[in-house]
């Protein structure tokens, strides 16, 4: 009966914090990275650039909530039903995003931007570049940490250890605080101590949602808060030095404390009358956008931006295509992902119980 609740509870304030965490990448993307290195465009934002500059901070935002709805999709999954939700949701979208990627930069990319057939093969494993393949497009890298915690997950449902959870973030957080003073190769690749944090963080907020604030999760949380913004500071050294301008640790920081508080506030449901209007079911829309428009926004977007520049006003520019990607996320959702998302479970369901099948008949 406990599961009811959660299993009921659409969280749709998440979906809505997925799109904010979404819409501030896009934002830093197109008014403030694109012309501040690489190359990527020379269409630049002065008046926006001191706000836009802090958008990279919705990667840390998603995480947190990837920590906090991997955890409860997690919940009464055997090891094959947790592989092929993650498949399912990932893959449709990711395909259609990389082969529509791949052919804008061949069709209009030149100068900035190439892509070659086999790298555009690899891409669409998702595991291209634990192999050194580059990435269709440079957002991409959040995926390849995505997957590894989707791994150390996967670990724990096949080893049935799951419900010993709490445990094993507790030896995550604290394998975590050594790894990021004294860096051990395969082990840091494994647990990645720069972004483990945020989600161990959305993991024991999910925990607190479901069994209630217990010291044990309080502290986890405290200590992961701490790490990350110990990791922020390294990250406003990091940024300072790549774009040349400043990045504020205090600005930095305080974003930061929002996120650890509005998850609190949400996963010890406080706040009611704030969680009651911002739990709204239509935020769904929003969220089901922020995928596909993380998938496809970068790249398409700075070449858009490179042809039409010399003719629109740089503004216009700038409505035109965030329209363009919300609009284009949409198409994307309802006639990929929704099409295409439950023949995939079908083959995959499948393909594991003939696998299961000849296993079984092996063992004979």
């Amino acid at each position: 009966m406990k599961s009811k609740p959660v299993k009921s509870h659409r969280f749709y304030i998440i979906d809505l914090l997925r799109f904010v965490a979404a819409f501030t990448v896009v934002i830093f993307h197109y008014a403030f990275r694109g012309a501040a290195a690489d190359d990527m465009t020379t269409v630049s934002f002065d008046l926006l650039n001191p706000i836009a500059r802090y958008g990279y901070l919705g990667f840390h935002l998603f995480f947190i909530i990837s920590g906090f709805v991997i955890i409860l999709s997690g919940y009464k999954k055997t090891a094959s039903e947790f592989v092929i939700s993650r498949m399912v949701r990932l893959y449709p979208a990711y395909w259609f995003s990389v082969t529509f990627t791949f052919l804008v930069i061949l069709m209009m990319g030149a100068p900035r931007y190439h892509a070659e057939v086999l790298q555009y093969v690899a891409n669409l494993t998702m595991l291209h570049g634990y192999f050194g393949v580059k990435s269709i497009d440079g957002v991409y890298w959040t995926l390849m940490v995505e997957l590894k915690f989707y791994f150390l997950v996967f670990l724990l449902i096949l080893s049935n250890q799951f419900k010993k959870l709490k445990y094993y973030l507790g030896v995550w957080a604290a394998l975590s605080v050594i790894l990021t003073k004294f860096n051990i190769s395969y082990l840091s690749f494994f647990l990645f101590p720069e972004w483990s944090y945020y989600f161990i963080a959305g993991a024991c907020f999910y925990l607190i949602y479901k069994e209630g604030a217990k010291p044990y999760y309080l502290i986890l949380i405290f200590i992961t808060y701490i790490m990350a913004l110990y990791n922020a500071s390294r990250g406003v050294a990091y940024m300072n030095s790549l774009y040349s301008c400043e990045f504020r640790l205090s600005i930095v920081a305080a974003i930061i404390s929002l996120f650890y508080t509005v998850f609190f506030i949400v996963s010890t449901r406080g706040s009611s009358n704030v969680l009651k209007v911002l739990n709204n079911s239509r935020f769904m829309a929003l969220g089901v956008l922020t995928y596909p428009l993380y998938l496809i926004h970068q790249n398409i977007g700075f070449i858009i931006f490179n042809y039409l520049n010399p003719f629109l006003n740089k503004y216009l520019i700038l409505l035109s295509v965030v329209s363009a990607m919300l609009f284009t996320s949409y198409l994307i959702h309802h006639r990929v992902e929704k099409k295409y998302s439950s023949g995939l479970r079908n083959i995959l369901n499948q393909m594991y119980a003939s696998l299961h099948g000849f296993t079984s008949i092996r063992q004979r």
